[in-house]
């Protein structure tokens, strides 16, 4: 079962953003459910970029964005979707990374209609993407890794 952090991420989605940003299935060998509902808004993709990045931290608000250092870029955020991300860029936290960002255009019709909203769409770690990772983790680990997601985004007991 998804933990809070994927909940929590869920509504950063649904929540909505201004397009900037400071800054499970019940087998246990399933990844944790995606962040994103099925009744979440359809998204359009505008582009796609494959970047070095180090992730630096979350930034937990109304929405919850990821934090990337990118070489010779500002430091910047990007929402994270679809899991296992968040807990591959939690167990990479500080180390080089590869992530491809889409930035992607979404109707939410809570805030009002389109938004473009940079997100994570795929992390690997050299040749370790972060399914392969995921698949890679005994349960108990997995498990460790749900709770570390609720304690860092502020939903654990």
């Amino acid at each position: 079962m998804a933990g809070r952090a994927s909940l929590l991420l869920g509504l950063g989605l649904l929540a909505g953003c201004d397009g900037g940003g400071a800054g499970e299935a019940n087998r246990a060998d399933a990844a944790p459910a995606a962040n994103v509902s099925a009744g979440a808004p359809k998204e359009k993709v505008l582009k796609s970029e494959t970047v070095e990045a180090v992730f630096t931290g979350w930034e937990v608000g109304d929405y919850v964005w990821a934090n990337l250092e990118v070489k010779g870029r500002e430091a910047a955020g990007a929402w994270v979707g679809p899991a296992p991300l968040e807990h591959f860029l939690e167990a990479h936290k500080g180390k080089p990374i590869t992530v491809r960002i889409d930035t992607v255009r979404l109707d939410v019709p809570e805030v009002g209609g389109e938004q473009d909203v940079p997100r994570i769409a795929e992390a690997k770690a050299g040749g370790l993407t972060a399914a392969s990772w995921w698949q890679s983790l005994s349960p108990e680990r997995r498990k460790a890794a749900e709770r570390r997601m609720d304690e860092v985004l502020g939903g654990g007991a």
